[in-house]
């Protein structure tokens, strides 16, 4: 099978009036400010891991050779040329299967692509008519999982309308057999999908910043509930902020400093069990949020000493611009039976370097294990004992690879 890169892009959503002064669905127990900004987290439970705990903790092993491959097929680009399909994401079931996220291109506009990778068989799944049978743009598509399926988020609208951006996002539920079993829902537009809790709600971020200060850009986390696809969505039926998280700003421009491995909270969200994890900032914390934004759990560890060493280099310093510490983890990957997975960032051959090394922990914060995953592997994903990666081969053709973690 093959997959195609059209990189989705997200409009900067106007969310400052209603995130400054309290959402339509009234007060929330939120921290003030951006999240972790104004010090030491409160929670109800805190859990510390020491650098010995660290250590002595079961080393989890990725098995070669991967246990399935797929490899995205060639498809006609509007241009003419041909393509890989684009992997725009993928979740891993309880029944153990993979779902991968495509990009509808062509004559043949396939949403998903499922894999069995018990039995290896392959099901690929068409993208869903239009209300009156019309075929849909689909643009703009997150994917998480829901329940015994997935749900996706994202723009669709008719070929005709194309030319216009609607204001609200289409909400999809499908099975893990590809059965779109549901009647489609409506949100109004806003950002990436983060994950999905028990009564449908979505956990979305905003697709921009809300605002800046003089050292921040601060964009939020938020919580909607979806609508009929055939019902207006009234005035009152707002998005909920949960929390605000902060990035640094560029000290020369109003966006945040782009540093490849500068910290991003949206690299390191994800919900499970109706509970909202994060990486908030630079420190080496994870905390579990409910929803109504009050910390259950807070998971630390020690990371040592994260100061930029004084013999770095002019090319890093540059590109610090003017940060001093790097952050102690990249990302954070909540798996399909709640664990947490955190990538941590060290400082090697001169410069911060992210990965290989996972840490995994239990909803409740215990610790779990670590594993290696080579750093040319993209992880999309994380199983039941299995990793789901992204990487390409000698030649350059784009594989998603299913590895076995060896407990």
């Amino acid at each position: 099978m093959r997959l195609l890169p059209v990189r989705a892009t997200w409009q900067v959503l106007c969310v400052a009036s209603w995130v400054l002064t309290g959402c339509a669905g009234g007060a929330r127990d939120t921290q003030a400010g951006p999240f972790g900004w104004s010090g030491p987290i409160e929670a109800r439970e805190v859990k510390q891991w020491s650098a010995q705990s660290l250590e002595e903790a079961p080393r989890w092993e990725m098995t070669e050779p991967p246990a399935f491959v797929v490899v995205p097929d060639s498809v006609l680009t509007p241009d003419g040329k041909g393509a890989q399909r684009y992997v725009a994401g993928a979740v891993a079931t309880v029944d153990e299967k993979v779902v991968l996220l495509t990009a509808p291109t062509g004559p043949d506009s396939i949403l998903l692509h499922i894999v069995d990778v018990v039995t290896g068989e392959e099901t690929r799944v068409p993208a869903p008519a239009g209300v009156d049978g019309e075929s849909l743009m689909w643009a703009d598509l997150t994917m998480s999982a829901h329940g015994h399926g997935v749900l996706l988020l994202g723009s669709t609208r008719s070929e005709y309308r194309v030319s216009r951006r609607d204001r609200t996002e289409g909400v999809w539920f499908a099975t893990s057999d590809g059965e779109f079993g549901r009647p489609a829902s409506h949100v109004d537009l806003v950002g990436p999908l983060q994950g999905v809790l028990s009564d449908g709600s979505l956990v979305v971020r905003s697709s921009g910043w809300t605002r800046t200060t003089d050292t921040t850009v601060i964009a939020s986390t938020l919580l909607v509930k979806p609508m009929p696809a055939d019902q207006p969505l009234p005035r009152s039926h707002s998005p909920e902020l949960v929390f605000e998280t902060a990035r640094v700003r560029d000290p020369d421009a109003d966006y945040p400093v782009s540093f490849h491995w500068a910290h991003d909270p949206y690299r390191a969200t994800g919900v499970a069990d109706d509970i909202i994890w994060t990486v908030p900032t630079e420190r080496p914390e994870i905390v579990g949020l409910d929803r109504s934004g009050q910390v259950l759990l807070r998971v630390e560890w020690d990371a040592g000493d994260r100061s930029i060493p004084t013999d770095a280099s002019d090319e890093v310093r540059k590109g610090l611009r003017g940060l001093t510490r790097f952050p102690a983890a990249r990302r954070l990957v909540v798996g399909t039976h709640g664990l947490l997975h955190v990538q941590r960032v060290a400082w090697r051959d001169g410069q911060p370097q992210i990965g290989p090394e996972w840490l995994v922990f239990t909803p409740t914060g215990d610790l779990v294990a670590s594993v290696d995953i080579p750093r040319n592997l993209e992880v999309m994903a994380f199983g039941p004992g299995s990793v789901i990666a992204k990487t390409r081969d000698e030649d350059g053709v784009l594989e998603i690879r299913v590895y076995a973690l060896r407990k």
